[in-house]
């Protein structure tokens, strides 16, 4: 699945349904490295709308879904495919 210009109200739903039956989930937006300025910010490359988000914006998406975020792998221009893996939450070292 690819993200381009949806909201992360609309992007948080699909992420978590997905996460509800699966441990990993893919998924590809624009590269952070290619945009400057604010979350958000709209850019146009190759005659393709994106909107802007910051690694750090899909960092803490990932702990909101109680997930880690590995590292990115490079798409075809100008994507990136992020993979979020669900945290276990049903241990604790302070119970060892």
């Amino acid at each position: 699945m690819t993200f381009t210009l949806q909201s992360m109200q609309e992007i948080l739903p699909i992420l978590q349904k997905e996460l509800e039956e699966h441990d990993t989930v893919s998924f590809s937006v624009l590269n952070p490295d290619l945009g400057e300025g604010y979350a958000g910010n709209f850019m146009l490359i190759d005659g393709e709308n994106y909107m802007y988000r910051s690694f750090k914006a899909w960092s803490d998406l990932a702990e909101l879904l109680q997930c880690r975020m590995l590292l990115p792998r490079e798409e075809s221009y100008p994507l990136v495919t992020l993979t979020y893996r669900k945290l276990r939450t049903d241990s604790s070292f302070h119970l060892n």
